[in-house]
């Protein structure tokens, strides 16, 4: 057995010397994959918030992201030869991922209300608005609820859409004695006012056009009452990263005015409410 020792000592050895290279190499390629090159310029990361958000921004299996801020996205895309990189996060995941710049050369669509939020003040908001946001309260069609206002909701059950910010409206409800309710989507929401199961749903008005149509239903089949006055808080338009360079933000500002111009961006509008097809 002694003379047997040397032999497998050595056989020990390069075991080693070569476990310790290949343990080297593995940082090393580990090391390479969390510090890639950055995406080039070429490359747009385009920001859309859930899947429930028809139709400003909403996914199919057959063709992919759709709606009115995919297509005024893709028509800059296309004027300044960017490829589009869609990523999809529910509203609040995707601030925090703004906030931790896990996204470069983003582009998405905000509300001027957040123009002057401390999360968003650093980046480009276009100076032409796609569209304005109209909070809506949909309720039972023989419903006795008398609504003029938020405030006048009152102890009662109200759905919201789970994953959406609503700032200050959830507080207020919640003080006003509301039980909430969080569903998947608005089709859910209509259907359980229509079984009973609630007694309003707060949304945006073209969205629940659009969520109507989809459900071969129209607004006759419930009460709809706006809940908020129309305020130009609620204007929407393209945001870019702070990152951006400079010359893509001057794209998208020039697409969009001409966009308007032309009447395109209202005609992309006018074709999502639920009145268009009556």
């Amino acid at each position: 057995m002694r003379h047997g020792c040397p032999r497998w000592k050595s056989i020990v050895s390069t075991y080693l010397i070569r476990s310790f290279f290949l343990c080297v190499l593995s940082v090393s390629v580990l090391a390479s994959e969390l510090h890639q090159e950055p995406m080039p310029d070429s490359v747009l990361d385009y920001l859309v918030y859930s899947n429930h958000n028809a139709p400003y921004q909403y996914s199919d299996v057959e063709s992919g992201h759709k709606g009115i801020v995919c297509q005024v996205v893709d028509a800059i895309a296309e004027e300044a030869g960017l490829e589009v990189h869609p990523h999809m996060e529910p509203i609040k995941r995707m601030k925090r991922s703004i906030r931790s710049d896990r996204y470069r050369h983003w582009i998405t669509y905000g509300m001027r209300a957040w123009e002057n939020q401390t999360d968003w003040d650093k980046h480009h908001f276009a100076r032409t608005n796609i569209f304005r946001f109209q909070p809506v309260a949909v309720l039972p069609k023989d419903s006795s609820l008398q609504l003029q206002q938020l405030s006048d909701v009152g102890a009662v059950k109200v759905l919201l859409i789970h994953g959406f910010d609503y700032g200050a409206t959830r507080s207020l409800l919640i003080n006003g004695g509301a039980q909430i309710d969080e569903v998947d989507n608005q089709q859910k929401a209509l259907s359980m006012l229509r079984q009973g199961r609630a007694d309003l749903f707060i949304e945006d008005g073209l969205r629940i056009d659009f969520a109507l149509r989809e459900m071969e239903l129209t607004k006759n089949d419930f009460r709809v009452v706006p809940i908020m006055p129309s305020s130009s808080r609620f204007d929407v338009t393209l945001v870019m990263s702070e990152d951006t360079p400079k010359e893509q933000i001057t794209l998208m500002n020039d697409v969009l005015a001409r966009m308007k111009n032309s009447g395109e961006l209202e005609a992309l509008v006018a074709d999502s409410r639920l009145d268009s097809t009556l």
